[in-house]
């Protein structure tokens, strides 16, 4: 996470449903793209977000895990 959810920054997690999340934020307006895998308890995992303009990838163990994707604008620059 970086800076303050929908306020000016991103935040990359696991939710409470087990699923990969990123969102990005601005004084408002929220994007949020979802993977449609569970992440397991107790096992090691790799993931990954990636960004290209506005579309967001997210990846487990190498594979595309996306369901729904947002269009991502850029945050305001948080420190």
């Amino acid at each position: 996470m970086r800076g303050a959810e929908g306020t000016d920054g991103y935040r990359f997690y696991i939710t409470a449903t087990q699923r990969l999340d990123l969102k990005t934020s601005q004084a408002g307006p929220v994007q949020e793209t979802f993977g449609t895998t569970t992440c397991t308890n107790l096992e090691w995992q790799q993931v990954v977000a990636t960004r290209s303009g506005a579309v967001v990838k997210l990846y487990r163990n190498e594979v595309d895990v996306v369901e729904v994707s947002g269009t991502h604008i850029n945050p305001v620059s948080a420190v």
